[in-house]
């Protein structure tokens, strides 16, 4: 009796929690810092991810280039954001068939993708899946990948979001590389919620 008696709390607790969840997000802007990591990315496809991290080589700052991007944040529904970003790092790009560069150039990536998240933007910590469609520009070549990735958002206050995301980047054109992109980023809402308007009260006819 006592379990039956917890079942319903609980499953009453959420779904209050739920009824209440239906925020969607405002337009936000963002900054975020990034890491792109071309080795570690290159040994998973040779060695395989089991071999990079016995070899604690999974998130080694040693190998990556940080980089810096901007970014544009929309809520489609209470589960699903669209966003843009727009993002620039110095890196030795090993482009795919092509002489080694030897060198660190600027490296221009931008991408649209969606994050599919399991709870809405009223919980503190929320977890999310994201997938989209990116595309680069190093030293005159142009390339487009895929990025996909897991990500964490969290509530700083208000509609100010912290979000942590690491993505695997797979080239779908000749000129793009295998690379993996951690970033810690920052956003806020800069549009002002819309208020319900009030409804007329009719006065009764004397």
């Amino acid at each position: 009796m006592k379990k039956i008696f917890t079942l319903v709390i609980v499953f009453s607790f959420f779904s209050i929690s739920f009824a209440q969840n239906n925020y969607i997000k405002r337009p936000s802007l963002g900054v975020s810092f990034f890491f792109n990591d071309f080795k570690t990315a290159s040994e998973i496809r040779s060695n395989g991810l089991v071999s990079v991290i016995r070899n604690k080589n999974i998130f080694k700052t040693s190998r990556m280039d940080p980089g810096m991007a901007v970014s544009y944040l929309q809520g489609l529904s209470k589960h699903i954001d669209f966003i843009a970003g727009l993002g620039g790092s110095f890196v030795d790009y090993p482009v795919p068939n092509h002489v080694a560069f030897n060198d660190n150039h600027f490296l221009l990536e931008g991408t649209v993708a969606v994050n599919l998240k399991l709870l809405s933007d009223k919980y503190w910590v929320v977890p999310f899946a994201d997938a989209g469609l990116g595309a680069s520009n190093y030293q005159g070549i142009a390339a487009a990948f895929l990025p996909v990735g897991v990500g964490l958002q969290g509530n700083l206050f208000g509609e100010a979001y912290i979000i942590l995301n690491s993505q695997y980047r797979i080239p779908i054109t000749q000129g793009a590389a295998y690379h993996l992109y951690h970033s810690i980023g920052f956003t806020g809402a800069i549009t002002p919620r819309k208020k319900a308007a009030p409804k007329a009260v009719e006065l009764p006819l004397v």
